[in-house]
């Protein structure tokens, strides 16, 4: 079996196996969405509770007990002082 290019299945029509460039498109938008959205949760040195108004280390214990709904991602201590943060007293950020 021989490994097909993405551009040659690409300007297949539907009938002989190619894809529907609509939901192709689609995909590609969602996959490059997601990518940006998570590289902006790693990049993230501070998260906050949306909840308490408190803000951690990423790494801070405390972020773990947070509910995943509460979690707010922040690149700067001064972003979060900003928004309205205050340190947690474990970590200290």
């Amino acid at each position: 079996m021989r490994a097909i290019p993405l551009a040659e299945i690409a300007s297949r029509g539907r009938h002989q196996g190619g894809l529907d460039m609509k939901k192709f498109f689609v995909a590609i938008i969602a996959v490059i969405v997601m990518t940006t959205a998570f590289a902006s949760v790693l990049a993230a040195s501070y998260v906050g509770n949306a909840n308490s108004r408190k803000f951690h280390y990423a790494d801070c214990s405390m972020v773990n007990k947070m509910n995943p709904n509460n979690k707010v991602f922040m690149n700067t201590r001064e972003e979060a002082i900003n928004a309205g943060y205050v340190p947690c007293k474990r970590c200290n950020p």
